[in-house]
């Protein structure tokens, strides 16, 4: 414990100032070593009692820590805060703060002006340009200003926390960068799925409910969380639905699609009539359906209560409110609106500028929301708004904002009061891309383009934006007409007339192409599917159908054996732009890493940059060969494992030896695959096996075995360490090595030379795989 001076005793001699300016740190040192007579400061033996005592506890805290003495902020601070200052320091010791920090005169005078008033301030993420080391620099601090009491006790100083946090809001600024990508991802195939006119599940291939669409739900009559993850059996166990379960099984067990029409009783207690198709896929199993019971009041007013509805759920938590005036650009917001903000809640009941509130926003989305404020009180009106907070931990979460423009007599905005929706749940991922991607693969090769609906007499009933579009005519001008009212050539409608009215009096549904012309004469060929349109008692009243058009795909047929001829040359080009381009992110990775100040950063940066040059090296032997798409592995596993050991100075001291199979030809992206793991393996071998200049062999063998291929990397180094588990292991290089064993299904076995000595990494490799 440290006994600090008591009120109005002031050592007269050096020795005594010493032992409580902790000479034994550097800045004590230089406080104590200096002559402060001539500054405003005084000799130290008569500094206040305030002074002296704030300023032991910041000489002596391991946080970076500045005291701002007097009206001028003459700095006082502590060896942590030295390392912050830079080349700065010790140059600034003891200068006022203004000086100190020219870049920052502003921001250390409002600093000054308000804590020396007896308040205080925080700052969180502040950006900060300095010049510290020589060269200005964009830093990222949270700080945090008190008043320091003098004996007085009227604020004499302030004292400054300083906490730098760049590179933490770097990391977070990649880590946002990557997740919005992933969120467009998401969303695009998401927009597909929610803007479907007809419902859609995905069952794995135990029919297990992967994923449901918002029409799906809306048919079901239950909520997505209800329904994802049960079993089809589980989740519809009506007996009504056993069918359909048929349905499934069939189409799963043939993998071939299959189409069902039936009555469902819904749980709601109506009764409709579902039209259902099933096309097996690589998750397991796709199921579109859609509601052909023509009973549109009742299912306008379903579909507007589930909106409502969905709505209101998606809506989740209110987060604040806020009432802006506009001609004073002044704020009043609730507490819980100051909590998601970020803010001073007393700040926020007296009013602050607009400009203050919005300093959490994402930088990403600062400039859209500031051009939707501009917008909404322009034109006045309602406004709404979907952006991402800064939340008190760091991270961000999304909210959205609803609010109206009230304008005064001459037009000009005056009031403008708002609520504030919690949406980050909403806005959460779905799903990993690749999911996504397969769902929407699924989306494109199976919704038709066109779909429609007719009574018994062949009138229009229902019409999509795509029979929109294949008739060139309003929906008000072909509903309630049949085709002979409404195409111009009269012997197609008579065709596709009679057409209809056989699938309606058979009551079976038929599949067909139909040459098609357009408004502006160009001519296509579609594929229909109709089917006759039941009641609820089971009888025909119309017909229902959807088209897709399949021009293209027949053109592309007869393409196909031109596309062919070109193919080789097509692929020799893919691989060498592939190569171009790797080999450029190689170079700019070790720009990247050679500019670099983390060592770990640069390390990572390198390996990154060598398992890139493996893809290129691959792509430049293919480029180089007349094969496009598989290569002899044997030959180039030998110049990899070569070229490996070289850029790693494992030459001279480190004897390379190989045993290859030369018949062993592997498909393109399995020997980047298998390029990978020995790149990864003759590096662990070089950096490992051999510590402190060890001279010793690594041995490389590639052989046919029955029908595996066998990939042995062996050395007669150290060895592994006792209970070596790879899977176990945190490196990347190990997680990358079994992640591609597995992806090939390989199966590795780990374990010591014949001798005893080294260690040898085996893989076997099913041939079906891989040649």
């Amino acid at each position: 414990m440290t006994v600090m001076p008591e009120a109005g005793h002031r050592p007269d001699d050096g020795q005594a100032a010493a032992a409580w300016l902790a000479t034994d740190t550097d800045c004590g040192a230089r406080i104590a070593g200096r002559d402060w007579s001539a500054t405003v400061l005084g000799p130290v033996q008569g500094w206040p009692v305030s002074l002296r005592t704030v300023l032991a506890v910041v000489l002596r805290s391991p946080v970076a820590m500045a005291l701002l003495w007097g009206e001028d902020g003459i700095m006082l601070y502590n060896d942590a805060y030295g390392v912050i200052a830079g080349t700065r320091h010790p140059g600034v010791l003891g200068v006022p703060v203004r000086q100190a920090w020219p870049e920052l005169s502003d921001f250390n005078d409002h600093v000054m002006g308000v804590v020396l008033q007896g308040k205080t301030l925080s700052y969180k993420g502040q950006v900060l340009s300095l010049v510290r080391n020589d060269a200005p620099e964009a830093v990222v601090f949270d700080l945090d200003y008190s008043p320091v009491l003098g004996d007085d006790g009227m604020p004499a100083g302030v004292i400054a926390i300083v906490v730098e946090t760049t590179d933490a809001v770097d990391a977070r600024q990649r880590q946002h960068a990557a997740e919005a990508a992933l969120v467009a991802e998401r969303d695009r195939a998401r927009g597909v799925l929610e803007n479907m006119a007809e419902g859609f599940v995905l069952f794995d291939h135990d029919f297990r409910i992967i994923d449901i669409n918002t029409e799906g739900v809306r048919i079901a009559g239950r909520s997505r969380a209800e329904l994802v993850g049960q079993k089809q059996a589980d989740a519809w166990p009506g007996p009504d639905d056993a069918q359909v379960v048929a349905m499934c099984a069939r189409a799963m067990a043939e993998r071939v699609p299959v189409a069902l029409e039936y009555q469902h009783f819904a749980p709601s207690g109506t009764t409709i009539w579902l039209d259902l198709r099933a096309y097996p896929t690589a998750d397991g199993l796709a199921l579109f359906f859609k509601d052909v019971t023509l009973r549109r009041r009742a299912l306008d007013a379903a579909a507007e209560a589930a909106e409502r509805i969905e709505l209101a759920l998606d809506a989740g938590a209110i987060l604040g409110t806020w009432v802006w005036d506009v001609p004073g650009d002044r704020m009043v917001a609730d507490d819980r609106f100051a909590m998601t903000f970020g803010l001073d809640p007393a700040e926020c009941r007296n009013g602050l500028p607009l400009d203050l509130v919005t300093t959490t926003i994402h930088p990403d989305d600062q400039a859209r929301v500031a051009r939707d404020i501009s917008a909404a009180v322009l034109q006045g009106g309602r406004y709404r708004s979907q952006y991402r907070i800064r939340r008190p931990d760091g991270g961000y979460c999304w909210i959205e904002a609803n609010g109206r423009v009230e304008t005064g007599p001459d037009g000009r905005a005056t009031r403008f009061p708002g609520v504030l929706i919690d949406i980050d749940a909403r806005r959460a991922a779905e799903a990993e891309r690749d999911r996504a991607t397969a769902v929407l693969g699924t989306f494109a090769e199976a919704v038709p383009g066109v779909v429609f609906a007719k009574d018994r007499d062949g009138r229009f009933i229902v019409g999509n934006r795509g029979t929109t579009a294949l008739l060139g005519k309003a929906p008000a001008d072909y509903l309630g007409r049949t085709d002979r009212e409404v195409l111009e050539d009269k012997a197609q409608a008579a065709a596709i007339m009679e057409t209809d009215e056989r699938i309606m009096r058979s009551g079976v549904s038929e599949q067909l192409e139909e040459n098609v012309r357009f408004p502006d004469g160009t001519e296509a060929i579609w594929l229909s599917t109709k089917a006759p349109l039941r009641n609820d008692a089971g009888d025909v009243i119309g017909l229902v159908g959807s088209s897709v058009d399949i021009t293209d795909r027949i053109a592309a047929k007869h393409a196909l054996e031109d596309a062919l001829k070109t193919s080789d040359v097509l692929l020799h080009e893919v691989n060498h732009r592939v190569k171009n381009s790797l080999q450029i992110v190689t170079s700019l990775l070790m720009l990247q890493a050679g500019q670099a100040k983390d060592p770990d950063l640069r390390q990572s940066l390198m390996e990154a940059r060598g398992r890139i040059a493996v893809i290129a090296g691959m792509h430049q032997r293919l480029y180089s060969t007349s094969q496009h798409d598989r290569v002899n592995f044997g030959e180039y596993v030998v110049d990899l494992a070569a070229e490996t050991l070289t850029s790693l100075g494992g030459t001279g001291r480190i004897t390379f030896e190989t045993d290859i199979a030369q018949d062993v030809v592997v498909v393109l992206n399995h020997a980047v695959s298998l390029a990978l793991v020995v790149t990864e393996l003759v590096t662990n071998a070089i950096k490992y096996a051999f510590p402190d200049g060890l001279a010793g062999r690594i041995c490389l063998t590639l052989e046919r075995n029955g029908d595996h291929v066998v990939l042995t990397v062996a050395d007669d180094g150290i060895g592994l360490p006792d209970g070596f588990n790879p899977a176990a292991r945190g490196s990347l290089g190990m997680k990358i090595v079994t992640a591609l064993i597995r992806q090939v299904r390989g199966v590795l076995t780990i374990g010591a030379g014949a001798d005893g000595r080294g260690a040898v990494f085996s893989i076997a490799i099913p041939a079906s795989e891989i040649v």
